[in-house]
């Protein structure tokens, strides 16, 4: 059950990366600094998005063992 806080986070981390890159967008300061900041947050989102498909899959199947 804990797991699903990485899709909480990841949910999150996607809903900063769109405010922080409409903000910028809407200002007009795109510079390096925003854009490795977007990278970051995204890649964090996606790294989160992994680990919950991975942590749902081990405990489901930890479950199935337990049930054999």
């Amino acid at each position: 059950m804990k797991y699903r806080y990485f899709l909480f986070l990841a949910l999150l981390e996607f809903a900063l990366g769109i405010g922080i890159g409409l903000y910028s967008l809407s200002l007009g300061k795109f510079n390096v600094f925003i854009v490795a900041l977007l990278f970051i947050v995204f890649m964090g989102a996606i790294i989160n998005v992994v680990l919950y498909r991975y942590f749902k899959k081990v405990i489901t199947e930890s479950e199935a063992d337990e049930n054999d």
